[in-house]
């Protein structure tokens, strides 16, 4: 972290960057820092004017606790975190514009073999700084500046545009002088358990599909865990919801307690597409005239592969190889469908009806033995099967082409 002098220690040291640099090779070389408009001092001498022309915050440094005076529990004001923009000018003796830039070249040399600002430098650069002790690292590197920006600054100051560059340095941070709040220490740490403090309304916390799979399907029995999803003597029904669906559906709870609530998920093959559901808790208790309706969680259903078949289509002798996919639910004539042989993605023929069969074409795709997934809807069937001690592909989900 650093003091008020933190801004003025990168300019003294990048001058004595540039006129340490520079002087084997151009000795009468004066660095400046002045504004555009009085830059030039003296006709007759090689010259470098670095002047400050924006300071900007910092976005990722900004709200960060970056004191070393501050430890956990204490708080303290946020440090100034800047990045500074410089315009770099060169001039040769006699203004003679080849020799300029040479100079403005050697610089950004210079500069470039220096993108890291030299700690010991900077605290030799300006006297009473601690720029240099700061825990980040001060970076300088050649800033893009855009001609409409250049000529907005060149004509703030009313003069002739000279050839410049533009650099970035960053991040400079200015410590805040506001004393730390710092809390006694805790001498004893109690916890008090308060009965009652949980609201008595059904709430979900998690929708478990079986055996450790990362979305249902159909014949699936889901379990939903959470806090008073019953009750003695309540009527427990689960609610689905469905972006295509007109109307959400509800099914009797399979069973249901206090924490925990499983639903079997219906098996037929055309009322649940595949796809994002919504899912909540509803509870009907003795004597409430309104039952009570928990939060709602998403799950995704996925579609399920009962058969692969490598087959042909074409007439002969032109014949390309194809697999034919027999598949629940039924795909919805506006959910998009795509094969996924191996790592090769095989979009649909056209159909214009709810299908649960269909037959992929498959040019150019070599013989050989592939593991399949059909995705409806942007929803994979499950290829791993983690029924087991250590995940595995589902042999099933495998096809030949001969």
């Amino acid at each position: 972290m650093s003091n008020h002098l933190a801004i003025a220690a990168v300019t003294a040291t990048i001058q004595r960057l540039l006129t340490d640099g520079l002087s084997p090779d151009v000795p009468d070389i004066s660095v400046t820092a002045r504004p555009p408009d009085r830059a030039r001092q003296n006709q007759g001498q090689s010259q470098l004017n670095l002047f400050l022309f924006q300071l900007l915050p910092d976005p990722a440094l900004r709200n960060m606790d970056l004191s070393p005076r501050v430890k956990p529990g204490e708080t303290v004001q946020p440090p100034v975190a800047l990045g500074l923009r410089y315009l770099l000018t060169a001039y040769a003796a006699n203004d003679d514009e080849l020799s300029a830039h040479k100079v403005l070249g050697r610089a950004l040399q210079v500069l470039n073999d220096r993108t890291v600002l030299d700690p010991a430098v900077i605290r030799n650069a300006l006297a009473g700084n601690d720029l240099h002790q700061q825990v980040e690292h001060v970076r300088l590197s050649v800033d893009l500046v855009s001609l409409d920006d250049l000529h907005k600054l060149w004509a703030t100051f009313q003069t002739q545009y000279r050839l410049s560059a533009a650099l970035q340095v960053s991040a400079v941070l200015i410590e805040s002088r506001r004393a730390v709040r710092a809390p006694l220490p805790v001498l004893e740490r109690k916890l008090v358990v308060a009965q009652g403090t949980v609201p008595p309304y059904p709430r979900l916390e998690a929708a478990v599909p079986p055996a450790r799979q990362p979305s249902i399907r159909l014949g699936d029995v889901l379990t939903l865990t959470g806090h008073d999803l019953s009750s003695p003597g309540a009527a427990v029904r689960v609610r689905f919801t469905h972006p295509r669906w007109t109307a959400p559906e509800e099914l009797a709870a399979a069973s249901s307690s206090r924490q925990q609530v499983t639903v079997a998920i219906p098996g037929g093959p055309l009322g649940w597409p595949a796809g994002v559901y919504g899912v909540s808790v509803v509870v009907a208790r003795p004597g409430e005239p309104v039952p009570q309706v928990s939060n709602e969680l998403t799950l995704s259903l996925a579609p399920r592969i009962t058969s692969l078949t490598a087959t042909r289509v074409g007439k002969a002798p032109n014949f390309i190889p194809a697999v034919t996919v027999v598949f629940t639910p039924q795909a919805w004539v506006e959910q998009p469908v795509l094969l996924i042989l191996g790592d090769r993605g095989i979009p649909e023929p056209a159909r214009a009806a709810r299908v649960g069969t269909i037959t992929f074409p498959l040019p150019g795709v070599a013989s050989g033995t592939y593991s399949v997934r059909l995705r409806v809807d942007g929803e994979d069937s499950i290829l791993v099967d983690h029924s087991g001690p250590v995940p595995v592909l589902d042999p099933l989900q495998r096809v030949t082409l001969p």
